[in-house]
């Protein structure tokens, strides 16, 4: 709040917020402020996510009690060269 109260844009890393009650206030304050505020949910966007949650809805693999993961791909040469920011600019902005 005290950054949107000082006219800055935000990138919140998720968490956004530890319930929706304070991210409604954080993107209300926003908007009063005609600040932008966005959040890096970019693994939202994978579409292996999109395939576990069909599994886990689907109840294929049976009910789920609990749920780890881990990235296992190499770091991505790309946010070397022009840094994370930058990377996802188009995925978040458009």
């Amino acid at each position: 709040m005290r950054a949107i109260s000082k006219g800055k844009h935000l990138l919140v890393e998720k968490p956004f917020t530890g319930d929706s009650k304070k991210a409604a206030e954080l993107c209300l304050a926003a908007e009063k402020a005609g600040v932008t505020i966005a959040s890096g949910f970019i693994e939202r966007c994978n579409p292996i996510v999109s395939v576990a949650k069909e599994t886990m809805e689907s109840g294929r693999i049976g009910k789920v009690i609990s749920l780890a993961s881990r990235r296992v791909s190499s770091f991505p040469s790309r946010i070397r060269d022009i840094g994370v920011v930058m990377d996802l600019g188009s995925t978040m902005w458009t």
